[in-house]
């Protein structure tokens, strides 16, 4: 079932987005596909903290409200939310959404009240059949295969429901110059050679399983250093900046630290490398966003829907779906076998081996 939408009577647009970094990644195609098609409509994205650095280089979007998070109790949760999407409206002189989009890949109770408590007349996104909520949605939007079908492509699957077929399959985003400015300037201070392959670590994740072994990286780390000429470049979050600069040290020569307050410093610096190697989550969606080829390192995540979006990038799962079940080799090999990409980053933008 669908409803062709007429354009023109779509004047304001809500999306409501929840969780985290790689969430909001996989979701830029959706909104790059409804700026297509609505081209004068104002698009408002409803998000909550962790994406509200993504939001603000999107120039494709007229503005967007975030929900923080703070636990807060069934009803405060959605009393809150009412009242921001209210205060919203009342500063942007909205006076109703005409639609509102729940996006997700499958049935979200939280996201189909939201889009009903949007006040839209118009509410799209999963349903499930056996839930109350679903009623919330007036344009309900039949299930996919949603365990072997990427987030991205479930994501977009959404807009079918208005008819919309040709999508847009873009995850990049713009990074401010002020962030790729500074990793310039780190380059010069620490004298990184120009010509040589950059291999970024993020060595940070939150989820156990999908962390792999800090051994792994400094042995890598040093093969790729001694035996390929790359320079290897860490990062981390705040609370493991301290094993960072200790992996540097134990790996050696053309090892660095690059310290990523933010999240853009951390796309700045994915963007001029030539391959990073991340846990499965949010550190290797921004990568793949900031146009850098990854090797992701999965967990318990199912790769099929979470892998980084592009044909570019590889993920690694171990039949035990632990991440440090994931072998040197399997890296190491991922890493020299598509050692080709360098040359078609050379043809596009700069990377810190061609600088």
């Amino acid at each position: 079932m669908f409803s062709k939408i007429d354009q023109n009577s779509i004047n304001n647009i809500i999306v409501f987005r929840l969780n985290k970094v790689g969430d909001m990644i996989c979701t830029l195609p959706f909104l790059k596909t409804l700026r297509n098609h609505f081209e004068k409509a104002k698009i408002t994205v409803f998000t909550e903290q962790p994406a509200q650095e993504i939001m603000q280089v999107l120039d494709y979007i007229n503005g967007f409200i975030i929900y923080k998070n703070n636990n807060k109790l069934f009803l405060n949760k959605y009393l809150e939310s009412y009242r921001l999407i209210n205060n919203y409206k009342k500063k942007s002189s909205i006076k109703k959404f005409d639609i509102a989009f729940g996006v997700k890949g499958g049935f979200s109770s939280s996201l189909a009240l939201l889009t009903l408590i949007s006040g839209a007349s118009l509410r799209a996104g999963y349903v499930n059949k056996n839930h109350i909520l679903r009623h919330c949605y007036n344009l309900p939007v039949a299930s996919v295969d949603f365990a072997h079908t990427h987030q991205v492509e479930t994501c977009l699957n959404i807009l079918s429901v208005i008819g919309i077929k040709d999508f847009a399959k873009d995850i990049s985003i713009e990074i401010p110059a002020d962030f790729t400015n500074k990793v310039h300037e780190f380059i010069a201070l620490n004298k990184i050679s120009s010509g040589k392959p950059v291999i970024l670590f993020n060595i940070s994740n939150n989820r156990e399983k999908s962390s792999w072994d800090i051994d792994k990286f400094i042995e890598l780390g040093r093969i790729l250093i001694e035996k390929h000429a790359f320079t290897c470049i860490i990062s981390s979050t705040d609370k493991d900046e301290e094993q960072g600069h200790t992996l540097c040290r134990t790996i050696g020569t053309n090892a660095f630290y690059y310290k990523t307050k933010k999240l853009m410093d951390f796309a700045a610096i994915a963007s001029l490398s030539s391959f990073v190697v991340a846990g499965d989550g949010g550190a290797s969606h921004i990568s793949a966003a900031a146009g850098a080829p990854v090797i992701s390192i999965f967990g318990e995540t199912n790769p099929a829907i979470w892998k980084p979006y592009g044909t570019q990038n590889i993920a690694l799962q171990s039949k035990d779906k632990n991440a440090k079940s994931i072998t040197l080799e399997d890296v190491l090999n991922s890493i020299l076998s598509n050692l080709a990409l360098l040359n078609k980053k050379k043809s596009g933008k700069k990377n810190m081996g061609n600088i």
